[in-house]
């Protein structure tokens, strides 16, 4: 009996049900390809993003966003924020809401600082513990009426390490 017990156990643990992640503690590095729109005519960039997963479902951490303006290369902006990431749901599929405040430099004829934010929603597929890719839409922009603001939206490739529990089910 306590073999049957035993081995439906492994079954239902081990037989391709869809992953579920321990997440906190763990951390996660994104970078990302991004895009969008803004008044001044449509730009590229790149997104790079550092994470430590407070709980399963909160994370905290730092971002850095290039942004090029096409219309006036090489017009653009640098910013850096702090980041912060509800997760709305943990398993292999993880549909996020983030954001991030800081300031960015503009390098347009004379660099200028400004007050930066963004606001985004995302989803992420994790097939495996280490690595896994998403998308993020948004908005981000000059927070202090300024008039630098666009729409944006990106695909990442994220690692994840640290001391996560682990718990796959």
């Amino acid at each position: 009996m306590t073999r049957a017990l035993l081995a439906a156990c492994a079954v239902v643990l081990f037989a391709g049900t869809p992953s579920a992640f321990a997440t906190q503690g763990e951390q996660e590095i994104s970078l990302g390809a991004a895009g969008g729109a803004a008044l001044a005519g449509p730009w590229a960039g790149v997104d790079a993003r550092w994470l430590y997963d407070l709980t399963d479902f909160w994370a905290i951490g730092a971002g850095f966003h290039d942004r090029f303006l096409w219309s006036a290369l090489p017009a653009g902006r640098q910013a850096a924020t702090f980041e912060a990431r509800f997760v709305v749901d943990a398993l292999q599929w993880i549909p996020s809401i983030g954001g991030g405040i800081g300031g960015a430099i503009g390098h347009n004829l004379a660099p200028t600082f400004v007050p930066w934010a963004h606001l985004d929603v995302g989803a992420d597929y994790r097939p495996t513990r280490k690595w896994g890719i998403g998308v993020r839409l948004g908005a981000e922009g000059q927070i202090d009426g300024g008039t630098f603001y666009s729409w944006v939206g990106g695909v990442y490739w994220n690692w994840y390490g640290g001391s996560g529990i682990g718990l796959d089910l």
